[in-house]
């Protein structure tokens, strides 16, 4: 059975309106995910805020190093970041950088050609 998070509206408010909190943030308060916030909001008639109040600016080089050096995870980069992984995925988007498929994502070294002979020559 899924587990009920209960907010008060007052506090919903008071975390989203007044301390500008993100949908994320407040997640981490209640230990649930973003869109368990994003429904209590819905439900109590919290209008949205603009987007963009709490921009992340992610330099391209960093990015660059961060994704295509040390193939860091979108995820893992938003959470250094502190912002949501589909901020990074458009950032990633948006400097032109190659996107890895989901085999790729779990490779973490380069593969290079193997120039050793075979083992069957050995023998």
């Amino acid at each position: 059975m899924p587990r009920v998070v209960k907010i008060k509206k007052k506090d919903l408010i008071n975390l989203y309106k007044e301390k500008s909190l993100t949908t994320y943030e407040i997640a981490d308060v209640y230990d649930c995910c973003q869109a368990t916030i994003w429904k209590k909001l819905i439900k109590y008639n919290i209008k949205r805020l603009p987007s963009g109040r709490n921009s992340v600016f992610i330099p391209k080089l960093e990015l660059k190093d961060l994704y295509l050096k040390k193939r860091l995870s979108s995820r893992k980069i938003a959470k250094i970041y502190k912002c949501a992984y589909s901020t990074v995925d458009r950032k990633i988007k948006e400097y032109g950088f190659p996107t890895r498929n989901r085999v790729e994502s779990h490779i973490l070294f380069k593969k290079k050609n193997y120039r050793g002979s075979n083992i069957q020559n050995r023998i």
